[in-house]
C-alpha cells in the first residue's frame, strides 16, 4: 500500500506516530499506540463501508422501482400513440345539418311562410313597377 493511501486511510495513526517519535517514547509503546489508532480507524472505515453498502442497496431498490414505473409509462405511451394513430386514420365524422326551424304562426299576425300580394292602386311609388321585391309602408297621421 502506498504512503499516500495510508495517509488518507490512517491520518490519526500517522499523526500519533509523528507525535510519539518527537517525544522520544518507547518504540513498543509507539507501536501499541499506532496499532490501536489503526484498529480504531479501521473500525470507522468498516462502519462507513457498511453505510455505503446500505445506501447502494437502497439505490438498487429505488432503481428497480423506477425501472418498473418507466416500463409502465412506456407501455401507456405506446397505447396512447396507437389510439392517436387509430383516430387519425378514421374518417372524420360528417356534421349533421341543422334543420331549418319552421316559423311559428302567431294568432292575429301574418304567416311568415306565405307571400302576400298588396294592391298599390294609385299610391305613390319609387323605383321600377316590375321589381321583384316591393316594400309597402303604411302610416296614419291622425
Amino acid at each position: 500500500m502506498s504512503p499516500t493511501r495510508l495517509l488518507r486511510i490512517f491520518p490519526t495513526a500517522l499523526l500519533g506516530l509523528a507525535l510519539a517519535c518527537d517525544s522520544g517514547s518507547d518504540p513498543e509503546a509507539v507501536k501499541q499506540a499506532i496499532g490501536s489508532a489503526v484498529q480504531d480507524n479501521l473500525a470507522g472505515v468498516k462502519d462507513q463501508l457498511a453505510e455505503v453498502k446500505t445506501s447502494v442497496d437502497g439505490m438498487h431498490g429505488s432503481q428497480a422501482a423506477l425501472q418498473e414505473k418507466l416500463s409502465a409509462n412506456t407501455a401507456a405511451i405506446e397505447q396512447l400513440s396507437a389510439k392517436i394513430d387509430e383516430l387519425a386514420a378514421a374518417p372524420a365524422p360528417t356534421p349533421t345539418p341543422t334543420p331549418t326551424p319552421t316559423p311559428t304562426v302567431r294568432p292575429g299576425r301574418p304567416d311568415p311562410a306565405v307571400t302576400y300580394k298588396v294592391a298599390l292602386g294609385d299610391a305613390q311609388t319609387r323605383g321600377s313597377n316590375t321589381a321583384l321585391v316591393t316594400i309597402v309602408e303604411w302610416s296614419d297621421f291622425q
